[in-house]
């Protein structure tokens, strides 16, 4: 009975440490107490790249210098590659007593650092995931005892469903912080919001567009308009979207004191979306009068082979200056302009202003540029509580 209540306590210790890998240390360290040993590591492997290392009751460096120096060459590194996920082997089942005696890793760094036998698990081993853990015993004990032998072997598949499980979390966290760094990167602003209207997530487009003084402002957590008739009309899309009334979503255009135009569009989320993470709409905002200077000159000279000055006649004209504005813009002639603008509609194989305005909208990405903003990712937003808040 005693032995099944340490077996269930090691196996959610073990479940603890993969939410919190942090963790893994001290579960180390308890495992290795509760076998009398030393030590104990835990390294993770993925198509035989280190992923993670982990060592409980010795100093970081002692963990640092296997790292570095053995652990795809020593012995029992090496013989582990070959094993089956269950398998448990001592040092004395993978090599001989001439190895043990000659091979550094046997006749220094172990000893150096107080230990002596060792019992090797392989948890998972499936040709692209590998796990090890290694349970260290005192110095001059070469054969682990049977019993603990088989606790190890008892422990074992808690212990794969447990790196396993950390992997798929890593994993998750990993595509939610690349994902986030994606969306930052467009010009278009995106957000999600709540079942209740509050935003949880907004990329940096639409922290930048959703201004204090903008067309589109954020509340209390929550989308409005400056203007009372526009802020109707915005609600009436989101409770739509929110309650699924409106299954295409819906777009309006909102107009700030200013002049400036911002086009919103508001779409219910799928239903695993809203299972799964919460999310009950998205919202989709872009500035007509800002589409061209999102254009990345970049871009441009790569899509069409433009030469920056073609280039840069191409994103004005865009824009809807007149080709004496973009002259005056450029510091040029306008018989310059012109001879530009023939060489930019040649290469983009156009006739007329309307053709590459529409061109450059189909082929070009709308990126943002690459400030400091951008190099921070989105991050969820709690309810009440926006860095969109006027």
């Amino acid at each position: 009975m005693e032995q099944q209540a340490r077996l269930e306590h090691l196996t959610d210790a073990f479940f603890d440490a993969a939410v919190e890998p942090s963790r893994w240390p001290a579960v180390l360290n308890e495992l290795a107490h509760q076998l009398g040993a030393v030590g104990a590591d835990l390294h993770l492997l993925r198509h035989e790249q280190p992923l993670a290392a982990y060592m409980g009751a010795q100093p970081p460096d002692v963990l640092a210098e296997y790292v570095e120096r053995f652990l795809h060459r020593e012995p029992r590194s090496l013989a582990l590659h070959g094993l089956a996920a269950g398998r448990v082997v001592t040092d004395l089942d993978i090599t001989d007593a001439e190895t043990l005696r000659t091979h550094e890793y046997y006749a220094d760094f172990l000893p150096r650092n107080g230990m002596g036998g060792c019992l090797a698990a392989v948890p998972c081993n499936d040709g692209t995931l590998r796990a090890y853990l290694g349970v260290h015993f005192p110095r001059g004990i070469n054969q682990p005892s049977g019993e603990a032998r088989r606790m190890v072997e008892t422990l074992q598949p808690r212990l794969a469903r447990a790196v396993k499980a950390q992997l798929r979390i890593a994993s998750a966290e990993l595509g939610q912080g690349l994902h986030a760094q994606l969306l930052d990167r467009l010009a278009t602003g995106v957000l999600v919001l709540d079942e209740t209207g509050q935003i949880l997530f907004a990329n940096a487009a639409a922290r930048a567009l959703c201004g204090p003084r903008s067309a589109l402002r954020c509340v209390g957590g929550r989308l409005v308009s400056g203007d009372d008739r526009q802020t109707a009309r915005l609600q009436a899309l989101q409770k739509a979207a929110l309650t699924r009334q409106g299954t295409q979503g819906g777009s309006v255009l909102l107009r700030g004191a200013a002049g400036e135009t911002l086009a919103v569009t508001v779409d219910p989320c799928p239903a695993a979306a809203r299972a799964h993470a919460g999310g009950a709409a998205f919202v989709f905002v872009t500035s007509p009068q800002g589409r061209g200077r999102a254009w990345q000159r970049q871009q441009l000279e790569a899509l069409f082979r433009f030469t920056p000055a073609e280039a840069k006649v191409a994103m004005h004209l865009a824009r809807g200056l007149t080709l004496p504005r973009i002259a005056t813009e450029c510091g040029t002639t306008y018989e310059s302009v012109r001879f530009t603008l023939k060489r930019v509609y040649d290469k983009a194989g156009v006739h007329k202003q309307g053709e590459l305005v529409a061109l450059l909208n189909a082929a070009v990405p709308p990126l943002r540029e690459r400030d400091a903003e951008a190099t921070a990712p989105s991050s969820p937003m709690p309810p009440g509580h926006s860095r969109l808040d006027s």
